[in-house]
């Protein structure tokens, strides 16, 4: 569950970033949102106008131990593609269709390094944890869909110019209620992972987004803490806006469904 939670966090701070290309003029001064709706409006709009990026993610926890992750991001009109990979070692997410690929440290399934996992196709033991976790992935890809969710749960705290390697942006520190965000959720799924996480201590998520003129942010922090009392950072920047992106799923025969994996301990 740990870990679980750790991805989580990961993928939700992906999906409330996007950062701009530094050597790109921005376009006016940048703007200081009043409200989480705002703030995701304008994101998401400016994200889908540039359409693809280039992505950074660094920070603690089990997820982003050794040398962070670096990838890809493809808006679509009513989805995202991402593609991350682990620097220095073996691992990667590709979401590609809504459709999750993974592939951890060690095979799950023996020749295999892949695992295709579709969350709309139900699964019983490890391969619903799987499925749950891919779920979340999913829902975390798109701002508009992430914080947009959350928006009565959520609050932006404080707002405040600041420059980010000498270009101006308007930092949002923004502040999730896990408690109240169980309590309005629809979906059953993400309302059961959001719950355990509260039963478990987990009470706030923190983000901090450094927006620049374009409405693109250059940069998110997110702060928040493991049911053991660790902290679990990570920082996200973003560069490319709108250059070419390869994400393709992995070839057939490197990749195993869900429902053949099997994990010690856990119920099949």
């Amino acid at each position: 569950m740990r870990r679980t939670l750790a991805v989580v966090g990961v993928l939700t701070v992906v999906s409330v970033a996007a950062c701009g290309d530094e050597s790109a003029e921005t376009s006016g001064s940048p703007t200081e949102y009043g409200s989480v709706s705002e703030l995701v409006e304008a994101t998401g709009a400016a994200s889908a106008e540039y359409e693809t990026a280039q992505l950074t993610l660094t920070g603690s926890g089990d997820v982003l131990s050794g040398d962070g992750m670096s990838g890809q991001m493809r808006f679509g009109d009513d989805h995202t593609d991402l593609a991350m990979y682990a620097d220095g070692a073996k691992g990667g997410i590709v979401l590609l269709d809504e459709v999750v690929y993974l592939n951890s440290s060690q095979e799950m399934v023996p020749g295999k390094p892949w695992v295709r996992i579709d969350p709309e196709q139900e699964q019983k033991g490890v391969a619903a944890f799987l499925r749950l976790m891919a779920r979340q992935m999913i829902q975390s890809s798109d701002p508009t869909r992430t914080l947009g969710d959350y928006e009565k749960a959520a609050r932006i705290v404080a707002a405040e110019p600041e420059s980010v390697d000498g270009t101006e942006t308007v930092r949002h520190d923004v502040e999730v209620d896990l408690k109240t965000l169980a309590d309005v959720v629809e979906d059953g799924t993400d309302k059961l992972l959001i719950q355990t996480s509260v039963d478990m201590g987990v009470e706030t998520v923190k983000y901090s987004m450094w927006v620049d003129g374009r409405d693109l942010p250059m940069k998110v922090e997110t702060e928040s803490m493991s049911p053991q009392g660790e902290p679990v950072n990570s920082t996200l920047t973003y560069d490319g806006w709108g250059d070419p992106v390869e994400i393709e799923t992995p070839p057939d025969a490197k990749t195993a469904d869900v429902s053949e994996v099997r994990m010690p301990g856990m119920p099949n």
